[in-house]
């Protein structure tokens, strides 16, 4: 019997509290297990309260006080000088990736080796997780 895939989880935010349960029926349906020590990681933006249209960034449902990008994209950042592989589910914005990040990505020089949006939470971080373990 094959160990189950090891992944690290790193989140900007906890979308009102609704995360945790997204993350961890994500990680089931692709066979992952979290841990800590994985050079593996998925990295989920999402938003503080809840997710808005990506028409309509930046908005006050993503941009809480629980919620810090900065110190998201330096966890990232450092990951990646790890050498760890970094796959993205931007998930703050429904259909589209934030431009904030997208920002701050670039200023730290973090390119995700997977780096998807959509409508669905969920799905995003399960097809990030099938590509980060393909």
């Amino acid at each position: 019997m094959s160990r189950a895939p090891r992944v690290l989880v790193r989140t900007s935010a906890s979308m009102g509290g609704a995360l945790p349960a997204l993350v961890e029926e994500a990680l089931s349906q692709a066979g992952v297990v979290p841990c800590e020590c994985s050079h593996l990681v998925l990295a989920v933006n999402a938003g503080g309260a809840a997710q808005a249209p990506s028409c309509e960034q930046p908005h006050r449902d993503v941009e809480t006080h629980g919620r810090d990008l900065e110190h998201f994209v330096e966890e990232l950042a450092q990951d990646r000088e790890l050498g760890r592989e970094v796959a993205l589910a931007d998930v703050a914005y429904r259909g589209g990736r934030e431009q904030a990040l997208e920002d701050a990505l670039a200023a730290k020089g973090v390119i995700p080796v997977v780096h998807l949006s959509g409508e669905d939470a969920t799905e995003v971080m399960t097809r990030c997780l099938e590509r980060l373990l393909a």
